[in-house]
């Protein structure tokens, strides 16, 4: 679908880098960091394995948490929404093994 997925997640998990997102795709996808985060967190044999992952599901979740305040803040002056997407849009960098 050329959806960018960073480090080792799983295909059907887009990051919000991807593409401009309206709020409840925003949301969805937050939902889906979360339970790979717990996933992570919660795997106490791969623990180390990982790290990198959780540390980069956790950044992603800033940025989505950040993505909607902006959003909603633009709305509520006036503003255009998705001007917020933009510093999203920019292709993360990958981890290279």
């Amino acid at each position: 679908q050329g959806l960018l997925v960073v480090g080792a997640s799983p295909p059907s998990v887009p990051t919000v880098t991807d593409q401009a997102m309206n709020d409840k795709k925003v949301f969805e996808h937050i939902n889906k960091l979360v339970d790979e985060e717990h996933r992570l967190r919660n795997d106490m044999a791969a623990q180390e394995e990982n790290a990198l992952r959780l540390k980069l599901v956790t950044e992603e979740l800033g940025q989505c948490w950040d993505l909607l305040r902006q959003r909603r803040a633009r709305r509520e002056y006036g503003g255009d929404a998705a001007d917020s997407d933009e510093p999203f849009m920019k292709p993360v960098d990958r981890p290279q093994d």
